[in-house]
């Protein structure tokens, strides 16, 4: 009996020398949510309001495998007010930036808001900080000022049944300094009510950061020092694995690291036009239902909502320039089919494939670096790298085997009048003379009824059978040409 008057009588001192030791006020008005999300790690938002100013002084603790957390006003993130905490760029303090939903999309910042950082609260020894070297819990501990109301709602300060959100993100690695920075899509989701008559300090300007409310945490405190209080448990809690990028990603890669590659090698290699067109067709229609996936996951996040990143640009380049070569092979091929020659755009076509590709390669690149999906960076640049080694080892093998198969006239060993002494020939070939069918016969005049044929010839009438001296015209006389020819058409021709 004596040991239990004597600790009743001891407790209020114990309660007395945390408070003073901590500066922890058990008095203090606030409310407590907690959730547990893997294994020991909790989610934690505990609130206190000032009515007279509108200010929220507000606690919210999360692991930070989970890149970011938020808290949200409202039943949904349309027309809500949201509160979202991430690491900073050095990992190790954090970054706190106000929102404003409109949907099931990114929240977006909104100005008008001011968020101070409290620092002087002994019981927070880690307030706004990333823990164990930023790889342990994100910490948010501040004061939102005046945000009561905001342009498309507000709290409800008499409401026992606030409807709150609360969401975490992905488990991959984000870090800001930026307030307007653009966050992941939330990977765990879900709704809760609190009872605002037990968070709100209804007279005075005085707040405060929720402390822990476990008598008897270990300091410094933890999650686990947070015990539910004046809030109702979680409902239509959730996780989401948003397939769409993930759909934009694998599209995107079947075209161009296995369809567009492989086309390539077999007009190339093989040189089967049918092969070619059908397997470069089937790339261009994955590509056609990537951009499709990017266009619905752009509306979603607002770092993709005006087009502007290098990644949508180089893309919307890359889609511009397999429309054009599309164009090009058509129209090359339908020449071709005709004259059997090839055409300038067939050479532009043939420049013009691999330089989209390359480029279509790099935009994957930067299209993982700007999804903050940082851990397929260096095994997709392996396989790039790879991509090009073996399209350029076989590039090189086929204009190899197709130099050795050209005709080359300086390699035929004819005779040469500095034998030896030219390229192409060496010193111990011997001469031979040509087959027949090696070289072409002399130039070849075809015979006149005038011209010698066998043994005999035929006289043209003009001409004398016998030699004879030419005379000048003033001594000619008709015994002068007696020795004509008497031909039967020419008997008309007698000199008169």
């Amino acid at each position: 009996m004596r040991f239990a008057g004597a600790t009743i009588l001891a407790l209020p001192l114990w309660i007395a020398g945390i408070e003073a030791n901590y500066g922890i006020d058990y008095d203090a008005k606030a409310s407590y949510f907690n959730f547990q999300v893997n294994g020991n790690s909790l989610y934690v938002f505990a609130l206190n309001v000032v009515a007279d100013t509108g200010d929220i002084y507000f606690h919210m603790s999360g692991p930070v495998l989970h890149t970011w957390l938020g808290i949200g006003f409202g039943s949904s993130m349309k027309d809500a007010f949201m509160i979202v905490a991430y690491p900073s760029d050095n990992g190790l303090d954090t970054t706190i930036s106000t929102r404003l939903g409109s949907g099931h999309t990114e929240p977006v910042w909104t100005s008008g808001y001011e968020i101070q950082g409290v620092f002087n609260d002994t019981y927070a020894p880690n307030a706004n900080k990333v823990t164990d070297d930023g790889t342990g819990v994100i910490i948010a501990h501040s004061v939102c000022r005046n945000c009561t109301k905001w342009p498309t709602g507000s709290l409800d300060l008499e409401n026992i049944q606030q409807p709150m959100i609360f969401a975490l993100g992905p488990q991959k690695q984000f870090r800001s300094d930026s307030v307007e920075a653009s966050i992941p899509r939330h990977a765990l989701y879900g709704q809760f009510t609190t009872d605002m008559t037990k968070a709100t300090n209804y007279s005075g300007w005085y707040g405060r950061v929720p402390a822990p409310n476990v008598p008897d945490f270990v300091f410094p405190p933890d999650d686990t020092a947070f015990a539910t209080f004046g809030t109702a448990p979680p409902y239509n809690v959730d996780t989401m694995n948003n397939p769409m990028p993930t759909a934009h990603a694998v599209l995107m890669c079947f075209a161009f690291v296995i369809l567009f590659p492989a086309g390539a090698l077999v007009m190339q290699f093989l040189k089967k036009t049918l092969w070619h067109a059908a397997i470069q067709s089937i790339g261009f229609v994955a590509v056609l239902g990537g951009f499709g996936v990017a266009i619905n996951v752009a509306r979603q996040y607002n770092k993709s909502k005006n087009y502007s990143s290098g990644h949508q640009v180089l893309g919307l380049i890359v889609l511009a320039g397999l429309f054009i070569q599309l164009g090009l092979g058509l129209v090359h091929h339908s020449i071709y089919v005709r004259t059997k020659k090839p055409t300038p755009i067939g050479r532009i076509h043939f420049f013009l494939g691999p330089s989209i590709m390359l480029l279509g390669l790099i935009n994957g690149g930067v299209g993982f670096n700007f999804a903050h999906n940082h851990r397929m960076t260096i095994p997709y640049a392996i396989v790039v790298v790879a991509i090009i080694l073996v399209c350029a080892g076989v590039g090189g093998c086929v204009a190899l085997c197709r130099n050795r198969r050209k005709y080359k006239p300086e390699r035929e060993p004819y005779p040469h009048p500095n034998f030896g002494q030219q390229p192409g020939y060496t010193d111990y070939e011997l001469p031979r003379q040509p087959t027949f069918g090696e070289q072409p016969p002399e130039p070849y005049e075809p015979p006149t009824p005038y011209s010698p044929i066998g043994h005999f010839e035929i006289e043209s009438p003009y001409t004398p059978s016998s030699a004879y001296t030419p005379v000048t015209p003033k001594t000619w006389r008709k015994e002068d040409i007696t020795n004509w020819p008497q031909w039967p058409h020419h008997k008309e021709d007698e000199w008169r």
